[in-house]
């Protein structure tokens, strides 16, 4: 199981938790590695705009 979305516990519309399991962390770091790289690209690409601005 991924787990990567919060797991939300919501009581008459207010929110009293909020964790995120451990999940795999492998796809974790996965992702964690292409969101720096994006981030260290000098060149402007549209992915690199998106998430920067």
């Amino acid at each position: 199981m991924v787990k990567l979305a919060p797991n939300n516990k919501v009581s008459g519309g207010k929110v009293l938790s909020s964790k995120i399991g451990k999940g795999s962390s492998r796809l974790k770091i996965a992702l964690r590695n292409a969101a720096n790289a994006i981030g260290n690209l000098k060149d402007s690409t549209p992915l690199r705009d998106f998430f920067i601005e």
